[in-house]
């Protein structure tokens, strides 16, 4: 088959029959991924044969070696044809590729000389780029042979091309390389000269980017060594891209300690000194070189660099237009130029440009090194006093810049230099940090910004002196308890962070800040509840900035002094925070949430420890505790996006749900008209409250009926005021988003293993063929998403989360599981043909009435269609 291609290439016509060529091409090219190497190498041979004999044939002839080099080295190959290649009896790959394919590669060149044109030197540059993959992929190449390989190539071409300037003069100090290898590895024209060498330090470049470079690995310096000098003259060749790879591969190499370091250092600065000043554009491939090497050498200690040049680099153009075209090398090297500590007064005002760039620049790369060297630079240069604090102005002016980038850059600033400067310094200019900080703190609307301004206030009253921190302590609680109602957040703040920094050292100042927060707080409750404001309208609800602040500090005293949660002075403090459970905004449910988990956590710890009976602490009575509870339902009612409280809410409902069953379930409360009979005024009050708050229409209602002398209880396990609620958490659930559902189903596989537990154990089936009992509550709306009885779309998450929570309560009630599910099954099939009666009687006797409900009943089921249609269009564009 080879032949018969081979013929249908060359007779084919030029402009006839292209696709016929192209065919021919690909098929040759696919035969030779499966040949075995002595054919591989036979058709190279004829390719090369044919290139001499049908000169007219040459541009088809190259594309077909190019694709046999292809397809040969890259294409997927089986195990044993990878073992017959290195197997074979072929010579070592470096002799291969020296005596084999570049004198073929040479008579190619010389066939060449007189037809060179751009698309045959494409071609070329191709097949060398195929051959350079080939030795890269090949494992078996001797290390040692491959520098003595590269470094004869790129010596040979830098010989072509001084001859070709009549410059006869070499260097000769490699006498090591040379005794390798005497005779040139290549001979052709001397156009073609700088594309073997920018084959050969290509390939240099490559292999040493997949080496490690160990300082210590004296073999692998020793055969780096000699390459310094070359790739120094390398730097003189009038190619481009001999020069650019060329600094590229010294990139590596000046960091290592190689002997001929020493004597080239200064050359190699020099050549590149001489590239950079006669560049005419800064940013084209071969100047970005030279910036980096020279960035590599400031920084490196073995290269001296005198002031002149020092300062002739601050007059490259790439600083001169600094400000309209920073980069990223132009910065680079600026540090390194920073770091040598030059003092001339241009780097004073290229220093100012950077600052500007720190702040208004919009690439984040260029801030940060930006604040690189501004930070580098006042912690290296010896600044007066004024210029010091010219500087220092600059960054607190710029705390107010109008885009939020440009002010964390300030911050990160600021931070850095509270945190390196001498203590004296900071001391010195801790006030007006200090003012402008709370400044931002207070009035900036960009939440990463009040964060990281926290942190460097923080970071400020960790570093100054006591006598500045009792200043700083001093200024935040006159704010605090002063008049001014625009000073109390940013103090309440400042407070906190004093509280986070200073620990066991703020417990003096308790006594002081605990009455004004206090009467912060009743303030806002207060113009709440007689305001004429729109609650539906979080901003606008009064005082809520300072309230929530005080909370927040209110939340950090309680981290630091646990045993203010058990105290009894506190108490109208938390009859307080309850109250903000159902506060309009957001911030303040959330905050005070935090709260409340933090008391229940350390209520556990301590009647663990001390095991004291739950319900002598304050909010743990059952009226208050069912208030709370209560509370958490109401938040469950309103949006909820964030996960983090939405954990919150549910770690509190299942903490004051456990509670309540644990503290109801007891002998003397499960009598409930007795056990309501027993309660004081107060504690009724707030039972009126929750069941409200639970259910504004039916609350009161269903209270009365159950604390009523003709109540029937019948399981005197199971209190009804647990079962409203769990009743109450599967309306939500069923009524609510896919948020509140998820926080329902947990929370009702977290209270089952307590709730159910006592009454699993029940040997009476009687306890569970009630629709009010715990187990029926509770399994009614899994009932409902498992069978898909919810009348909306429920998401695969959801209905497998349903399914675990089913499958967690099926374990703890055992065989009682199956009378409850088949209860809430004929309960709902009992009430959907209830539903289709009536809807019969109502088309016989109402038949408008009739009409409009199924014209409405249509209009719904288009809807659930279009939403369900478009929930499956949402999960094919995720996946």
């Amino acid at each position: 088959m080879v032949p018969l291609f081979f013929s249908m290439l060359l007779n084919l016509q030029d402009g006839k029959d292209e696709h016929i060529r192209s065919a021919c091409l690909d098929a040759l090219a696919s035969i030779s991924s499966s040949m075995k190497w002595s054919q591989y190498y036979a058709l190279l041979i004829r390719c090369f044969r044919y290139i001499k004999l049908k000169p007219d044939r040459q541009n088809p002839l190259l594309r077909l070696v190019s694709s046999i080099l292809d397809h040969f080295h890259f294409s997927e190959m089986p195990r044993a044809h990878e073992l017959e290649i290195a197997s074979c009896d072929t010579p070592d790959p470096y002799v291969s590729l020296h005596k084999n394919l570049f004198p073929k590669i040479q008579k190619l060149t010389v066939n060449l000389k007189k037809q060179l044109t751009q698309n045959v030197k494409s071609k070329l540059e191709s097949i060398l780029s195929n051959i350079a993959a080939g030795i890269e992929c090949n494992a078996s190449v001797d290390q040692t042979e491959f520098f003595v390989f590269t470094h004869g190539l790129i010596e040979d071409c830098l010989e072509d091309e001084d001859n070709e300037h009549g410059s006869n003069k070499l260097d000769k100090e490699d006498k090591g390389i040379q005794a390798y290898h005497s005779d040139r590895l290549v001979s052709i024209d001397r156009r073609l000269s700088h594309l073997i060498a920018a084959f050969a330090l290509g390939l240099l470049q490559n292999y040493m980017k997949n080496l490690k470079l160990d300082k210590e690995h004296g073999e692998l310096l020793s055969l780096l060594d000699p390459f310094v000098s070359l790739l120094w003259r390398c730097l003189s060749s009038k190619h481009g891209n001999v020069t650019t790879t060329a600094i590229k591969c010294l990139s590596p190499l000046v960091r290592l300690p190689l002997p001929s370091l020493q004597s080239h250092a200064d050359k190699i600065k020099n050549s590149l000194l001489v590239i950079v000043q006669g560049s005419v554009n800064a940013s084209s491939p071969l100047s970005e070189s030279c910036i980096k090497l020279l960035t590599t050498l400031l920084r490196s200690t073995r290269v001296t660099f005198s002031a002149g040049q020092l300062h002739m680099l601050t007059q490259f153009p790439l600083f001169v237009d600094l400000a309209k075209n920073p980069t990223f090398a132009a910065l680079s090297l600026l540090k390194a130029i920073v770091h040598r500590k030059l003092e001339v007064p241009v780097i004073y005002d290229i220093i100012q440009i950077v600052a500007e760039l720190m702040v208004q620049s919009q690439q984040e790369h260029i801030r940060k090194k930006c604040g690189q060297i501004f930070l580098q630079f006042l912690l290296g240069y010896h600044i007066s006093e004024k210029r010091l604090q010219q500087h220092l102005d600059f960054l607190l002016a710029n705390l107010s810049y109008k885009h939020p980038n440009g002010r964390e850059a300030v911050l990160e600033m600021l931070h850095a230099v509270i945190k390196k400067f001498p203590q004296k310094i900071v001391d010195e200019k801790s006030q007006i940090f200090f003012v402008h900080l709370v400044f931002s703190l207070a009035n900036d609307k960009d939440s990463k910004v009040r964060s990281m301004t926290a942190a460097a206030m923080k970071c400020l009253i960790g570093h100054v002196s006591s006598h500045s921190l009792v200043s700083i302590l001093e200024y935040s609680q006159s704010w605090y308890i002063g008049g001014k109602q625009n000073l109390w957040g940013a103090a309440a703040q400042v407070l906190g962070l004093l509280v986070e920094v200073m620990g066991e050292g703020f417990k003096e100042n308790i006594c002081c800040v605990l009455p004004v927060m206090r009467s912060i707080l009743q303030s806002a409750l207060s113009a709440l509840t007689h305001g004429e404001h729109d609650m539906s309208d979080e901003p606008i609800a009064p005082f809520w900035k300072e309230a929530y602040y005080s909370l927040v500090l209110f939340e950090k005293i309680l981290h630091q002094f646990h045993d203010l949660c058990v105290g009894s002075d506190l108490e109208d403090m938390w009859e307080v925070i309850c109250q903000f459970l159902l506060h309009p905004h957001f911030w303040l449910r959330n905050i005070s949430n935090r709260i409340l988990s933090l008391y229940f956590a350390v209520i556990d710890a301590h009647t663990k420890n001390h095991k004291i009976p739950t319900e002598t602490f304050f909010l743990m009575k059952p009226s208050r505790l069912f208030l709370v509870a209560a509370s958490f339902f109401s938040q469950l009612m309103a949006p909820v996006d964030d996960d983090a409280s939405c954990t919150i809410i549910m770690q509190n409902l299942v903490l004051s749900i456990c509670r309540l069953h644990s503290i109801l379930g007891k002998n003397t409360c499960m009598d409930v008209a007795k056990f309501w009979s027993s309660l004081e005024n107060s504690a009724q009050d707030q039972f009126h409250k929750a069941f409200t708050v639970l259910d504004p229409l039916k609350g009161k209602r269903m209270l009365l009926s159950c604390t009523s002398d003709v109540y029937v209880q019948r399981d005197q396990n199971q209190h009804p005021f647990i079962s409203f609620l769990l009743h109450k958490l599967g309306k939500i659930s069923l009524q609510m988003e896919a948020t509140q559902m998820k926080v329902v189903f947990n929370c009702f596989k977290s209270i089952s293993p307590e709730v159910l537990g006592y009454s699993g154990g029940n040997d009476s089936l009687n306890v569970y063929d009630d629709s009010s009992s715990y187990a029926y509550q509770m399994l009614l709306p899994l009932y409902k998403v498992c069978e898909g009885y919810t009348g909306k779309v429920i998401s695969d998450e959801l209905k497998q989360l349903a399914h675990e929570v089913r499958e967690s309560i099926r374990a703890i009630m055992g065989n009682h599981f199956i009378q409850v599910y088949n209860l809430v099954r004929k309960n709902l099939k009992g009430k959907r043909d209830k539903r289709k009666r009536d809807e019969k009687i109502m088309a016989v006797v109402n038949p408008e009435r009739n009409a409009k409900r199924k014209l409405r009943m249509a209009a719904k089921h288009r809807n659930h269609k279009r939403r369900k249609i478009m929930s499956m269009k949402m999960g094919r564009w995720m996946r």
